[in-house]
């Protein structure tokens, strides 16, 4: 039965990506240096690396399903909506083809909140909603899938037409605090499959920016699962056709008049150069001549793939796809795709390995979403595009119901089919969990959807289900249930306030910082728990804070007798926390307990603390250094020492990010414990730059040379750097920029790029890490000089 479709194809423009925007997290690209006429010094942006055809995940017949209500949809999230998670306060970022019909949705079947950037043309986008009415419903089908699960979140909406809009869309998207991006969107072959690309444009790179700034990316897994087929390059003797089964060298495919398919062929070789060896042709059936050849669009880098960007049925009937071989090709594994709108499987098909890009990606920040059927979802739709990928990692993620009805009619039925709509119930699902915990990281918030799955299949996970069936379980109980000092008070003098002031969380019974809800905005009360008798403790503004978002802060707190203390802190019918003792000395006093170090050091450094304790015995103390990496929430040991008579103690340790550092001190048996007030230590990231030809040499015109890029430190925990990679020509006495771009590193710390030198003269080649969310930038690396002849 045919598909009654209204999806087109989306096709990635011949423009170049910005300087600045984020490429491929491994392996490197191949870039040419532009020549510099005068003193010219243009800001740099990486040449056109390749043109990829995408298309919405096809939108299958399926079954239409009646409405099943939003518990079957998403089980879970009614139980979520009655405790007031609704997504509420949460941005979420769509990214499709187009959204006609959007304008009047808003209000009224969407969210009041609603902000787009609409591309009018390629670079030029507008903030009304009525330009991205381009006669697409995809987007709009889409948004109205994620606002089902999560109406009270704010939708951010962009249907670029070109990588470097789709990189500026993200930044856009991110910068404004977009916690989940869903994209419905697939595309053909970037890279080998193993989640690596060696274009500057690839789409992966793009999901990395998206995740280092903070947002979840949700993608389709694609509808594929009857389009695909991989194998062994099998031909008769002397020929150059492949035997799809048997002696079959088509691999048929029924479609009507003005259909269209996209191909793609990879084959296994390095991504390299002059790997063109085979290709596909596009026969009516029966015919000796082709209508459509991947030769006539090869790939303008030469890397292992063949793309038919666009092939129009010109009748209904049966055509077949061939694919052949150059002579001397070497390949022998090659993996077909079909991205279609039309209900059109292939003769010879498998749905292992028929993910679409970029669903294959390594980022941890990302769910890749397969697709089951509403009325048996223990059961895969047919179409929904299964894993491995070629580098035998686990896709999909997860998955979720599709062929929901909407009102935006893509079907005549008005059900919305595919994994196009599986992937924003898991994107509304993963609003509701930033609204519940909005201090989940990308990675952790990924990781906790997959957790709550229901497992389906065997083994858990596996190719075809991932973790199993979207279920958000009962919602998390965001009580208030205790106070813990975060920030604790430290040691001070009367007559001056305290050295460290405190800072209470109000903790809900995981002991997670509550930040949604009523609990969250809770008056906080400090009072004396343990000290001198008669003494009083004061706060600029009073003892009484209201808490926001979980989080009440102090300051200006002073008590005016010497003695040893603690601090307890009462939210409303919560378990009192209590801090960790200090003294408090009498003036003129010798000093409290402290801890001196450096505001920064550059990795693999250690960085010294100084230690300075006052002990009225006079005898040694001991004392723990503790490190916190999340702000003051939890503490680990990192040393421990003893002071000397004098209260003084050195002690090391090599941060890993920023990181704060107190120090814990045992005094003598029976007395109580004392903390210092934390001081923040920020890791300078150290990038070594190494070239495949030794600095200084001479080099032909269009040579190619590899350069390696390592950055550290690169510990669990650590954000993922970025390398800005910038090459030079020398222009009469002046060194001016030739090429600049900014790639992410892999998770070993690296990325290796290839720069074909095609001009005469002096270049040099320099590369920096980039400041993250936990280290600081590095210095430039030493500059790589090359006389080019």
């Amino acid at each position: 039965m045919r598909r009654p479709l209204t999806a087109l194809m989306l096709v990635i423009g011949l423009v170049t990506t910005s300087g600045q925007g984020a490429a491929s997290p491994s392996h490197g690209q191949a870039l040419s240096p532009l020549p510099v006429p005068g003193n010219w010094a243009p800001a740099g942006e990486p040449p056109i690396s390749h043109v990829a055809a995408e298309l919405t995940q096809s939108l299958p017949f399926g079954t239409p399903s009646p409405d099943p209500g939003l518990g079957a949809i998403v089980p879970g999230a009614p139980d979520w909506a009655s405790e007031g998670l609704t997504g509420d306060g949460v941005k979420v970022g769509i990214i499709d083809v187009g959204f006609e019909a959007l304008a009047g949705r808003i209000g009224t079947v969407l969210p009041a909140a609603v902000s787009v950037r609409c591309y009018t043309s390629v670079g030029v986008s507008s903030s009304s909603p009525a330009d991205c009415a381009n006669g697409e419903l995809h987007g709009t089908a889409v948004a109205e899938a994620l606002t089902r699960v999560a109406p009270g979140v704010s939708l951010y909406l962009a249907d670029p037409t070109s990588s470097a809009d789709l990189a500026r869309t993200v930044a856009w998207m991110t910068s404004s605090g977009v916690r989940v991006i869903n994209r419905s969107i697939g595309g053909g072959f970037e890279g080998p499959g193993d989640g690596t690309s060696p274009y500057t444009d690839s789409t992966y790179g793009v999901i990395d920016a998206a995740v280092s700034g903070g947002a979840l990316w949700v993608n389709a897994a694609g509808n594929a699962g009857e389009d695909g087929w991989q194998g062994e390059w099998s031909a008769a003797a002397g020929d150059h056709w492949l035997q799809f089964s048997g002696t079959d060298t088509s691999n048929r495919i029924s479609l009507h008049a003005n259909d269209t398919i996209s191909v793609a062929l990879r084959w296994e070789r390095a991504w390299t150069a002059g790997s063109q060896d085979y290709g596909v042709s596009i026969f009516a059936a029966d015919s000796a001549s082709p209508l459509a050849d991947t030769s006539a669009t090869p790939d303008p880098n030469g890397f292992p793939v063949a793309r038919l960007a666009s092939f129009t049925a010109p009748a209904t009937g049966v055509y077949e796809l061939r694919v052949w071989q150059r002579p001397g090709a070497s390949a022998t594994h090659l993996q077909l795709a079909i991205l279609t709108v039309a209900d059109a499987p292939l003769q010879y098909h498998e749905s292992a390995g028929t993910i679409s890009t970029p669903g294959d990606t390594r980022s941890p920040g990302e769910l890749t979403v397969g697709a089951v059927q509403a009325s048996a979802p223990t059961t895969i739709e047919p179409y929904s595009s299964q894993g491995p990928t070629t580098d035998g990692r686990t896709k999909p993620d997860i998955v979720a119901v599709d062929c929901i009805p909407t009102t935006v009619r893509l079907f005549s039925t008005s059900a919305f089919c595919g994994t196009s709509e599986a992937a924003p119930f898991v994107a509304g699902a993963a609003a509701l969990v930033v609204q519940a915990y909005p201090l989940l990281t990308p990675a952790d918030l990924a990781a906790w959807l997959r957790s709550h799955a229901t497992p389906l299949g065997s083994p858990v996970p596996n190719d075809t289900f991932g973790a199993g069936l979207l279920n958000l379980g009962p919602p998390p109980d965001l009580t208030p249930a205790t106070t813990s000092f975060v920030e604790p008070p430290a040691s001070g003098t009367i007559g001056s306030t305290l050295l460290g002031q405190p800072r209470v969380d109000i903790l809900d019974t995981e002991g997670r910082q509550v930040m949604a809800g009523p609990g969250s905005t809770l008056p906080v009360t400090l009072a004396l728990a343990f000290g001198t008798a008669g003494a009083i403790l004061t706060c600029t503004g009073g003892l009484t804070r209201t808490a926001v978002t979980g989080i009440a802060a102090f300051s200006g707190c002073a008590i005016d007798r010497a003695g040893t203390y603690t601090i307890s802190a009462t939210a409303g019918s919560t378990t009192a926390g209590v801090s960790a003792a200090f003294f408090v000395r009498a003036a003129g006093a010798k000093g409290p307990l402290s801890v001196a170090a450096p505001s920064s050091v550059t990795y693999p450094n250690r960085a010294t603390f100084a230690v300075t304790a006052a002990l009225s015995s006079g005898a040694n103390a001991q004392i723990i250094l503790e490190r916190s990496t999340d702000g003051g929430i939890s503490w680990t040991n990192v040393v421990s020492g003893t002071t000397d008579s004098g209260g003084h103690a050195s002690l090391a340790s090599a941060p890993s990010g920023a990181s704060r550092y107190r120090v814990v001190m045992v005094p003598a048996a029976g007395a109580p414990v004392e903390v210092s007030a934390p001081v923040l230590v920020t890791t300078i990231q150290r990038l070594s730059l190494a070239g495949s030809v030794p600095s200084g040499r001479t080099v032909s015109r269009g040579k190619v040379l590899a350069f390696t890029a390592t950055v550290g430190p690169t510990d669990a925990g650590v954000a993922r750097p970025k390398v800005r990679f910038e090459i030079y020509q020398r222009v009469g006495s002046r060194w001016v920029l030739s090429l600049g771009w900014t790639v992410s590193a892999n998770s070993a710390g690296q990325w290796t790029t290839r720069v074909n030198f095609a001009y005469a003269g002096s270049w040099t080649v320099r590369a920096r890490a980039l400041a993250t969310t936990t280290c600081a930038t590095s210095a430039w690396s030493t500059s790589l000089k090359y006389t080019v002849r």
